[in-house]
């Protein structure tokens, strides 16, 4: 694929990059005039902030990448090393991390993650690494506070995310629980901001403003590291997406329902319980940075989005009604 016109990057420059350069090169007068690093977005994209001031909220449909970083990848590393946070992860109350995963191909990937949230959670939390296929490969000497939930295939069954995540539910010692890709390093004050968000009363947060996605050798860069200074393009800077991350009360995922089983592979089970979450209290907006690691693609999203027709059709049922048949799904297993 070619690269921008001349016309393209000059067009960026006059609507997008200049106010990603004053960001990132004069933060303290962007700031004055209401522009931070959250308030970014492509020209007809428009975002607006919470109440609270903190999050910010996309007004349009669709998830994108930003323009400006596809255009000029050097300003996405800039971006990145700019909203990423240099603390120590702050203690916090005991919670349980779940994270879906299938097959080995992405195990590197996967150990790094789940040692970097144990040592973000803290002694007490405990990382589950949920795990739905015919034999048990992640069922290894793992560091204490992570923990290996085994999800057998049934027979002439594929690959299932929510089953994955519903077991890890069932199995969680926590009350809340923090649902994300194994394939995304959070940021270090992840926890401990997206627990703030629910002790002012909210049930459910989606932290994630921009996820911003490694290549193969930036991602054994950061892997190697643990740092972002070496970082110097990235391209592809995500925003506005469905799934991802979810911090989560856990009586609140059961009363939702949980993820629909119905779906297979990767893809349409998170839009499903995002609509199906609309109806708690959900914070409404996003406001952190996170990094997705480079992988191999998945061999169900290699053969595309199969589940988008079956996506359609499920929310033409009633959410009241998708939310009783999730709940029967989990009557005599919750502890």
């Amino acid at each position: 694929m070619s690269g921008p016109t001349s016309r393209q990057k000059l067009g960026c420059w006059l609507n997008e990059r200049w106010r990603l350069e004053w960001v990132l090169h004069a933060p303290s007068w962007a700031r004055r005039e209401g522009l931070e690093w959250p308030d970014l977005c492509n020209r007809h994209e428009r975002v607006g902030r919470c109440e609270d001031g903190m999050g910010r909220i996309c007004h349009w449909k669709d998830s994108s990448f930003l323009t400006a970083c596809r255009f000029f990848p050097a300003t996405g590393a800039g971006l990145l090393r700019h909203a990423w946070p240099r603390m120590e992860p702050p203690p916090v109350p005991p919670v349980s991390i779940l994270l879906p995963v299938r097959g080995t191909d992405r195990l590197p990937a996967v150990a790094f993650v789940a040692d970097s949230l144990r040592r973000m959670a803290g002694p007490e939390s405990e990382t589950l690494l949920c795990e739905h296929d015919v034999s048990p490969r992640y069922a290894r000497d793992w560091p204490a506070g992570i923990r290996h939930v085994f999800v057998p295939v049934r027979e002439g069954e594929a690959f299932s995310k929510s089953r994955a995540l519903n077991a890890g539910a069932r199995t969680a010692r926590h009350p809340v629980l923090v649902l994300l890709d194994a394939d995304m390093v959070p940021s270090s004050d992840f926890l401990s901001r997206s627990l703030d968000v629910l002790a002012k009363g909210w049930e459910a947060v989606r932290p994630v403003r921009f996820l911003f996605l490694l290549g193969e050798a930036e991602s054994r860069d950061f892997v190697r590291n643990a740092s972002v200074e070496n970082l110097e393009a990235i391209a592809h800077v995500h925003q506005n997406f469905p799934g991802l991350a979810t911090v989560i009360r856990r009586e609140t995922y059961f009363e939702i329902g949980g993820h629909d089983e119905r779906f297979e592979g990767w893809g349409g089970e998170d839009l499903e319980f995002l609509d199906r979450l609309q109806a708690r209290k959900l914070y409404p907006g996003s406001f952190l940075p996170a990094i997705h690691l480079w992988h191999p693609p998945a061999e169900q999203k290699q053969s595309g989005h199969r589940n988008n027709d079956l996506l359609r059709q499920i929310l033409q049922e009633p959410a009241g009604h998708r939310i009783e048949r999730g709940r029967r799904q989990f009557e005599g297993a919750r502890t």
